[in-house]
């Protein structure tokens, strides 16, 4: 997963995915999810790592956006409409 430095990427990423803040289920097999405000893919990774079935994310920040596609490119389940506004 790519992350840039200086900013709050990598302690999101953290909180996220390292330290399951949102207590996410340890299985989330089939779950077809929602991420709204998508970031740069964090919620996305912790989902598809537990097995949710669909994943679609959007992001409205351009440069979040792009960042957001390309960590979840092999993301079979997961999916990045055009939501930059």
């Amino acid at each position: 997963m790519r992350l840039r430095r200086d900013t709050d990427d990598v302690l999101i990423h953290r909180q996220v995915v390292e330290e399951n803040c949102y207590q996410l289920p340890q299985r989330m097999n089939g779950a077809v999810v929602l991420d709204i405000g998508a970031h740069v893919g964090c919620f996305a990774k912790a989902c598809a790592d537990r097995g949710a079935g669909r994943i679609i994310c959007c992001e409205p920040v351009e440069e979040n956006y792009e960042l957001l596609r390309h960590n979840v490119e092999n993301v079979i389940n997961a999916d990045t409409p055009d939501c930059v506004v």
